[in-house]
């Protein structure tokens, strides 16, 4: 038997298992994944991997998308597989059309407060619209308004704090508090605390 694995191989082995064990995090929020979404979500990964011409070590990514997004007001039980199959696939996909300009923190942050303050949990409007516009940032830096002009001919209306958090009701819900945001510090503390355990 060839015990020789390649850098290609080797990052692109099925994850299924350590997507299914965040579900300990996602269960704080109502959420889990099933072992059959779990193999989806890696074979997703996986071709959308090779369709942008990446190599990653681990999960990667997934988990950092996993973690942000499973907080979500916008995301239940039915759709919380499909969003982070989307999301997921968003990344690899603006992070090769930007030649990693921003960092994966960077990037997944910008598209986790898009996905709740501008998209209002449209995963469709992620893709299509706040995706090509964060590209189109990113690959301009400081020439973006003067190519681009001031806007990103998006509804900005409910950009700022408040209004980006009104129902179509009016009322206001939640999105990323301070105390989320520490959470999400938290988590991903231990999770490199973990990940530095594991590597001794």
């Amino acid at each position: 038997m060839n015990a020789l694995i390649t850098l290609e191989n080797f990052a692109l082995q099925p994850m299924d298992d350590k997507i299914l064990a965040l579900n300990t995090v996602s269960r704080e929020h109502g959420l889990l994944l099933t072992p059959e979404d779990a193999r989806e979500l890696s074979e997703i990964r996986e071709r959308s991997l090779k369709d942008n011409e990446r190599i990653e070590i681990g999960l990667g990514a997934m988990e950092g998308i996993i973690r942000r997004f499973s907080r979500s007001s916008f995301i239940n039980q039915e759709n919380y597989a499909y969003v982070i199959a989307e999301v997921t696939d968003l990344f690899y996909y603006i992070k090769t059309e930007t030649d990693d300009k921003v960092s994966d923190t960077e990037l997944l942050d910008e598209l986790y407060l898009r996905f709740e303050q501008r998209c209002r949990g449209s995963v469709d409007l992620l893709v299509s619209r706040e995706g090509e516009i964060l590209i189109r940032k990113i690959n301009a830096g400081e020439n973006y308004e003067k190519w681009f002009g001031e806007t990103d001919n998006a509804d900005t209306s409910r950009d700022t704090d408040v209004n980006a958090r009104r129902d179509d009701s009016g009322v206001v819900v939640p999105y990323l508090t301070d105390e989320d945001r520490n959470i999400v510090k938290e988590l991903e503390n231990t999770w490199k605390d973990e990940m530095e355990e594991d590597d001794d």
